[in-house]
């Protein structure tokens, strides 16, 4: 699993997230990695892209990104590190099969 973070040196959100992010990845498990982006080095996401054949893209400062297997989700609550880490530790959600609508007949 990769847990990106997209951020600019001087927008004022990521600064006031610093802190949090910063315990979060102290307390993630060994199987994240972790991959911090500044706005100018954004070719290093290019790369990830390229060498992953994602798409993760940032619409905005900053923009935490989960790539979890094939899939691809964006970080979009409080920037509180409790809050961020049951997002990262969650698994994601499959598609449940559901069964085709059956139609029985009654015995009289």
């Amino acid at each position: 699993m990769h847990l990106i973070k997209i951020y600019a040196n001087w927008c004022p959100h990521c600064i006031n997230m610093a802190k949090e992010w910063e315990m979060l990845i102290q307390k993630l498990p060994k199987y994240v990695n972790v991959l911090e982006i500044e706005d100018s080095e954004i070719h290093m996401l290019n790369e990830f892209n390229k060498k992953h054949k994602r798409n993760v893209v940032s619409n905005g400062y900053p923009t935490i990104a989960k790539v979890d297997k094939n899939k691809v989700s964006y970080y979009n609550g409080p920037r509180i590190m409790k809050n961020m880490m049951s997002w990262v530790l969650q698994k994601p959600t499959r598609k449940r099969k559901t069964k085709k609508n059956r139609t029985y007949k009654r015995k009289n």
